[in-house]
This record gives C-alpha cells, structure tokens and sequence, in this order.
C-alpha cells in the first residue's frame, strides 16, 4: 500500500512534458519561501528536469523533525 506522500505526488504530472515520474524540490530561493507560505511547493520532472509549482498542502519536514525523543 502506498503512503499518503507517495498517493500525493502520483496525481501530479509536469506541465512541459505530461510525465508522472516528479520529484519535490528544494526550496532554494527568498520567492520558494514566500510562495510555500501560499502553499505553492516547488517540483522538478525527473524526465524533463523542468521545474514548476503546484498547490500543495504537505508541508516539508522541520529541522526538529530529525532530532530524536530523548524523553
């Protein structure tokens, strides 16, 4: 069965070459923070190297989120 992130990016396809294979991508600039506030996430098409944004309401992990429990 596959997790919600992957069901998620299954329904995506890239707006240059119709390709399913995408990836999220970094956040890389001042405009791809803003622009995720809004909830617009940077991909990338792994087929066509084309980067886009598309609605998004998972938002990437925080830094806290790689820290373990020590409770």
């Amino acid at each position: 069965m596959a997790t919600e992130p992957e069901l998620h990016l299954s329904a995506r396809v890239c707006p240059k070459c119709g390709s399913k294979n995408i990836r999220l991508s970094a956040l890389s600039t001042v405009a791809d923070r803003l622009y995720r506030a809004l909830f617009l996430t940077p991909f990338r098409c792994r087929a066509c190297r084309k980067r886009f944004r598309m609605f998004s309401r998972a938002t990437p992990p925080s830094a806290n989120d790689n820290q373990s429990d020590n409770s």
